[in-house]
């Protein structure tokens, strides 16, 4: 998985959490920055899921609350892998038609090109 989509999405899981938290204290943003000892610009950018927190802010948070770590990695396997791109594995015969092909001048690679689109259209008559 990409990194920059894993931060994103770590982001907006422990967000989610600290609004589910604040919500459940029925504290402002400026309040939960005052418990936690962190300085309100810090955790308002945690909170609206700009910055991804240190692990000892994320401790320091959990103290304050009463909540064990694992709360905030609880849904972390949820995070969705990118489908996977097949991987191209292509035989001798391919890879001899590749190379055969990269020897030729342009024109004729053009002329090819055509006969080979020409074969992958439907044809217009079935042929039985």
């Amino acid at each position: 998985m990409d990194r920059a989509i894993i931060e994103q999405e770590l982001k907006a899981v422990i967000s989610g959490k600290l609004k589910q938290i604040r919500a459940d204290n029925d504290h402002s943003i400026e309040k939960m920055a005052e418990e936690t000892d962190l300085e309100y610009t810090a955790f308002y950018n945690i909170y609206s899921g700009r910055n991804l927190p240190r692990l000892p802010t994320l401790i320091q948070i959990s103290q304050t609350y009463a909540i064990p770590m694992e709360f905030w990695f609880r849904n972390i396997t949820e995070l969705k892998p990118p489908e996977k791109k097949e991987n191209i594995h292509r035989s001798g015969l391919e890879l001899d038609i590749l190379r055969v092909f990269a020897r030729l001048d342009a024109v004729t690679r053009d002329v090819i090109l055509k006969i080979l689109k020409g074969y992958i259209r439907k044809p217009k008559y079935d042929i039985k």
